[in-house]
């Protein structure tokens, strides 16, 4: 039989401070490697929001963009979203849009800039409108915004 001798060099004393210790160590290496995912996944989504500022719409996207319209024309339907797009990609986060202020093609950048010049040296002169609202608010604040091209009368 063991004495309590041998019972102390073989195996450590169990302290509740040690245990506490070890388990507020592996919460802050958590906490440490959460704060890394998203310090890099901010970065990731920056870098995609500078791409996204400095794209260019492609004649591919035109041509999509024609195809949805003449889908919807078939459906019957006299307007179409023809793009999506985070509203912060407005200069003003979508403000001017939500408001439905008159200016607020001022605010686009990027891509939807360029459709919008498109439309309004190749659209507009056709009889096409085009109308820009929020489409939804995560949060309370305006999300996405839909750019809708309408050939209705009214």
């Amino acid at each position: 039989m063991k004495n309590d001798d041998e019972d102390n060099i073989q195996r450590p004393k169990l302290a509740a401070a040690t245990l506490r210790q070890s388990i507020a160590e592996k919460k802050a290496a958590k906490v440490d490697e959460a704060l890394k995912k998203r310090a890099e996944a901010d970065r990731e989504l920056q870098r995609l929001f500078r791409e996204s500022l400095e794209e260019q719409i492609t004649q591919q996207e035109l041509d999509d963009i024609r195809q949805k319209i003449l889908h919807a024309t078939e459906q019957s339907e006299l307007e179409v979203q023809v793009m999506r797009f985070p509203a912060k990609l407005c200069t003003d986060n979508g403000r001017a849009i939500n408001n439905g202020e008159p200016e607020w093609p001022a605010t686009l950048q990027g891509k939807a800039k360029g459709f919008y010049d498109f439309f309004v040296e190749r659209g507009k002169p056709q009889g096409f409108r085009l109308k820009a609202q929020i489409v939804d608010f995560p949060g309370g604040m305006p999300g996405d915004v839909g750019l809708i091209v309408s050939w209705s009368e009214t």
